[in-house]
């Protein structure tokens, strides 16, 4: 699972207009907190909580005279805190468990699900009020069926009758809870961002089931919807050129190497095919007269953050056999990297009712606000995931008729469809908007009638999904045959899905929607907006057997690093492979590459996962260093002072980015060890460097698109430049000169030497990397009004595109703190004595900065010290330190 920036990125435009707003006086209620949906009765159970900070002395509610009741319980619920804060579920049932995981949800993280919920269903302008109405607009929008229904509505209304009593009953634990709250029972309260005077909260509805549907939208939007992608890569045929757009800010592999074939990197493992780019210059032309209207759409759907591409993003996976471990038994290993918030994206939970005689035993981390496990373990198999960067979005250009009511298309007309949804605000009248839906497209997000064309989302997920039975199914799986039958039932999380058993099998099973596009091509490209009228609709979906797969491949090992899976991007054209086009924009491979490498050898052992979970080295940076190198070392050139003090940098640097820091605060004294800190200074000189390297050699052609763009592209052009079909060396801006390769590389070093002096000054104690890559887990909500509720900063370990990855968010402007990195890092082994699993995680599980479990967790992160994963209830015996039970009412 990827990245990423899931809520803070969401409301980060949202809050900064907030932040500027004028409005001194507390707000009010809103007149109705319902979304008066034409087709949707919310609960009317909407009464108001208590709010404050949480003073619990032992794992959160206080154990009144009245306990705490669950309706429909078959029996009573045990639950345990363990000493790291994580809570264990035993139970009689399957209903029982999820009813109970509802409630510890909620007790724990109940601003952090009603945020979620209120995204997805375009109905945070309830607490936040006009400043909102832009996110709301656009996730209700993009949450339509392309029957015009309400995505979650026809999402929970589809599902398996399994699904459903699963959904059920963890709706059941949540109003439970809510229940609790607003009798002031146990202890249940809500988290003191409900008390900032900004928002309107003191009315809080009851959990749904369309609510959970609703946290899994936003999920699966964020790991499959790729559609703010053809949006960016279309803005840039306004200016660039068709080679510049393909190669510079494309999408070719770095090394070469894929999923199904990994090599050790010697730099020759590389096709040499380069494309035809005459007709990819012709898609150019058909593209760049829409600029204008796709320019619109992207600042109509900025505030509710359309999934876009990050400079450098990722999550790793990979299993071994036998062959290559150290005790001959399996072992997996998953550090899925997404936002790091404040609480945590993830919420770490076991659910038991095989120790009372059911079926199910299962840990690992949660989603709050949807029940069950989405990564971990249960007694026979263990999962991780990934995402794939399958292509399962596509931008249309629709033309309308001369009403504007009707698409032209395939030498006819279609209605669209017409939905009023009104929109509840806080402090303002309702507002009605008119939401259009085409129905063999998908929401319209873009509408201009005055010139009668607009713009249409078609996604996997509008097809409405079984992925929940996926989850349900590899919970109870025994064996990879059964996990592969369970996720035979995914179908837009967009997942490298690696699952180990105790048989010691692995395999790779990375199951989606993939739509059949036989017209795809470089003419024709699908991360592109298409023409609407006919000819590039989807013609169905790939059959699971034909996508790539592997099990008990003979190497031994399986790797997934979000890079490409087959091998189709050696050229950066997925159309030309002689299958069906799969992905667009993968990672680039340098994470992959070195994990590879990591795991070459044999005799592994779990302490080698975590180790290579934890890896800061460099692979791309130390290459880029050793080419900048090899060009000056020998040159004539009259280095200054500060010039010297990079190049010194550069040489004494090892690859690896450690933070130099004697702990955690970004103010504490440098490290004893002195190759730490050299390393740490070098770190930071190299990233510095890669910034101003792409801005030299790719500036003149990029013109006003960011030099960060270009990353990937620097690799290519500085180690393996025959894969380009031109230099880019030359400097188009200078008018009979051309520059050489040394001349452009001097620039960037004499430009990087400035930048640092400026920025930090000439005291390298300064340049430390822990001094200056720094996290702080932002809060879901308020977090670009203030900091009072973000948890850090914190120095940390790692960099660009590392395995250990942490990407700087600005390099070019000095700011090296990153916001999304490992939202966990899992390592099960197979054992004499069954899996065993140890997990990190970057937070806590409480969302009280009061608790003892609020950020119990960060420094073990940080330092890549993972705790156990108790599974048996033995094991969680020993290391309980709070139970209580629930009941269902007398």
């Amino acid at each position: 699972m990827v990245t990423k920036r899931l809520i803070t990125g969401v409301l980060a435009s949202l809050l900064m207009v907030g932040a500027c707003s004028d409005d001194s006086d507390p707000p009010t209620n809103p007149n109705n907190a319902n979304n008066t949906n034409n087709n949707n009765s919310n609960n009317s159970n909407n009464t108001t909580g208590t709010n404050g900070s949480n003073n619990m002395d032992d794992m959160g509610p206080d154990m009144d005279e009245e306990g705490i009741n669950i309706p429909g319980l078959s029996a009573p619920v045990e639950v345990r805190r363990d000493e790291n804060g994580m809570m264990h579920i035993q139970c009689a049932s399957d209903s029982d468990c999820f009813a109970a995981q509802g409630y510890v949800h909620a007790m724990d993280r109940f601003a952090q699900m009603d945020l979620r919920r209120r995204i997805a269903r375009g109905r945070v302008a309830e607490i936040a009020g006009n400043l909102a109405l832009s996110v709301d607009e656009g996730y209700r929008t993009r949450f339509m069926s392309r029957d015009g229904e309400y995505l979650e509505e026809a999402f929970y209304d589809r599902m398996s009758p399994e699904s459903k009593a699963v959904v059920d009953a963890y709706t059941v634990g949540v109003n439970a809870w809510l229940d609790d709250m607003r009798n002031e029972r146990n202890g249940a309260r809500l988290s003191e961002e409900y008390d900032f005077p900004f928002l309107t909260t003191d009315v809080i509805p009851d959990w749904e089931p369309q609510d959970t549907a609703a946290c899994a939208l936003l999920l699966m939007d964020d790991l499959s919807n790729s559609s703010g992608v053809d949006l960016r890569q279309a803005t840039y045929t306004e200016d660039l050129e068709a080679d510049v757009i393909y190669e510079v800010l494309g999408q070719i592999s770095a090394t070469g190497n894929s999923t199904l074939i990994d090599l050790p990197y010697t730099g020759q493992n590389l096709l040499t095919q380069l494309p035809d780019l005459q007709a990819f210059r012709r898609a150019i032309e058909r593209v760049r007269p829409t600029t204008g209207l796709i320019r619109k759409a992207q600042d109509r759907l900025a505030p509710s953050d359309v999934f876009r591409q990050q400079d450098g993003f990722g999550s790793n996976n990979w299993v071994i056999n036998g062959s290559t471990s150290a005790t001959g038994k399996a072992m997996l290993a998953n550090d899925p990297h997404l936002g790091l918030t404040n609480p945590a994206l993830w919420y770490l939970v076991s659910l038991d009712t095989k120790t009372q005689g059911g079926d199910l035993r299962v840990a690992g981390v949660s989603f709050a606000g949807i029940p069950s496990i989405l990564i971990g373990q249960n007694d026979n198999i263990a999962w991780g995931a990934t995402v794939v960067f399958y292509d399962m979005a596509d931008i249309y250009v629709e033309s309308l008729d001369e009403t504007g009511t009707k698409v032209n298309f395939d030498g006819g007309q279609v209605d669209i469809i017409e939905v009023e949804h009104t929109y509840q605000i806080a402090n303002a009248d309702p507002v009605t908007r008119t939401i259009r839906v085409v129905p063999h497209h998908g929401p319209v997000i873009e509408y201009d009638a005055a010139n009668s064309e607009a713009l249409t989302l078609r996604w996997t997920g509008h097809e409405v999904s079984s992925d929940f039975d996926a989850f349900f199914g590899l919970a109870k799986a025994e064996n990879i045959d059964d996990a592969k039958a369970a996720l035979l039932n995914a179908r837009s999380t967009n997942q490298n899905f690696v699952v180990i058993d105790t048989e010691d099998n692995i395999a790779w099973f990375p199951y989606s929607l993939v739509p059949l596009r036989p017209w795809a091509s470089l003419e024709n490209p699908t991360w592109m907006p298409l023409d609407g009228t006919g000819g590039f609709e989807w013609e169905g979906f790939m059959d699971y057997e034909d996508l790539p797969q592997l099990v008990n491949p003979e190497r031994g090992h399986i790797i997934t690093a979000n890079q490409d899976a087959t091998g189709s991007l050696s050229d950066g054209d997925p159309t030309n492979n002689g299958h069906n086009m799969l992905q667009s924009f993968p990672a680039p491979g340098y994470r992959h590459q070195r994990i590879v490498d990591l795991i070459a050898g044999e005799s592994l052992t779990a302490e080698d996962m975590v180790s290579a979970q934890g890896d800061d080295y460099l692979f791309y940076g130390r290459a880029i260093a050793d080419a900048v190198e090899n060009l000056t070392s020998t040159a004539l050139v009259d280095f200054n002072e500060d010039e010297l003090r990079v190049l010194n940098a550069l040489r004494a640097w090892d690859g690896t980015c450690p933070t130099g820091l004697s702990s955690s605060d970004p103010d504490s004294d440098a490290s004893a060890d002195a190759d730490e800190v050299a390393n740490a200074v070098g770190c930071t000189v190299s990233h510095k460097l890669l910034y101003h390297l792409a801005d030299s050699i790719f500036g003149d052609e990029l013109k006003t698109v960011p030099a960060s763009r270009a990353y990937a592209a620097v690799y290519i052009q500085m180690i393996t430049p025959e894969r380009f079909t031109r230099s880019y060396w030359d400097d188009v801006s200078t008018e009979e000169t051309v520059e050489e390769p040394l001349e452009i590389v001097l620039r960037a070093i004499t430009a990087t030497a400035a930048s640092l002096k400026q920025e930090l000054t000439t005291d390298t104690d300064a340049w430390i990397w822990g001094r200056l890559h720094v996290v702080s887990f932002a809060a879901d909500l308020l977090s670009n009004i203030t900091s009072d509720f973000n948890n850090g900063p914190f120095a940390a370990p790692g960099g660009l595109w590392a395995v250990n990855v942490s990407n700087p968010s600005n390099i070019r402007d000095g700011n090296y703190s990153f916001g999304a990195g490992p939202s966990m890092r899992l390592v099960v082994e197979n054992t004499e004595d069954g899996l065993k699993g140890q997990i990190s995680f970057p937070g806590g599980q409480s969302h009280f900065r009061d608790s003892e479990y609020y950020d119990n967790l960060v420094e073990g992160w940080l330092n890549n010290e993972p705790i156990a994963l108790p599974l048996l209830a033995e094991d969680i015996a020993e290391v309980t330190v709070e139970t209580m039970t629930l009941t269902a009412p007398e």
